[in-house]
């Protein structure tokens, strides 16, 4: 009599439903990967752009890419011999392509930093004004202070100023990437 070598119709089950069980398991540790690392690249940018938000504000109010700011004529002689090959052209365009991004972040970043602003002046814990000032001084004012000048500003220790630095930068990310900005568990 030849052996059956078929598996019962509940062993079948058994396995498809730890097959099944541990795809979800690895598909939810996957998902989980990517949000932590979406998160970590937010914050980084984040902070990339209030490090370079000062260069970045006088680039975008100071850039010309349009012949109608230019008053100059020896500026557009100038642009014209730049675009005469198509190479120099590509560049033009991609300089133009530039400006116009920079102008739309450095706006995004003022309406963030205006929302942020607002939070903590309607806060009523006082630390969260601390937070807005250190991260002004640092990053947004005029001129940049530095840890220690800012802690002896608020009368705290520099390792507050960090923690207060870094806890706005997590508000930032979240106010300014949307749902992509949130810490998910």
């Amino acid at each position: 009599m030849p052996k059956n070598n078929a598996l019962s119709k509940d062993v079948v089950q058994t396995i498809s439903a730890a097959a099944i069980a541990e795809y979800l398991r690895v598909c939810d540790a996957q998902r989980k990967k990517e949000r932590a690392e979406t998160r970590s690249n937010n914050l980084y940018n984040t902070r990339l752009l209030l490090k370079n938000y000062r260069s970045l504000c006088t680039y975008a109010d100071n850039a010309v890419f349009e012949a109608e700011h230019i008053e100059d004529e020896s500026v557009l002689e100038i642009l014209d011999l730049m675009c005469s090959g198509e190479r120099n052209a590509i560049r033009i365009d991609a300089i133009k392509k530039s400006v116009g991004r920079t102008k739309l972040m450095i706006e995004h970043i003022r309406v963030v930093l205006d929302i942020y602003e607002g939070i903590c002046i309607r806060s009523e814990r006082p630390e969260q004004l601390r937070k807005w000032r250190s991260l002004k001084a640092l990053y947004i004012g005029d001129e940049s202070l530095s840890m220690t000048e800012i802690a002896a500003q608020e009368f705290v220790t520099e390792r507050t100023v960090q923690r207060d630095i870094e806890d706005a930068i997590e508000i930032l990310t979240t106010i300014m990437f949307g749902v992509d900005g949130i810490k998910w568990a």
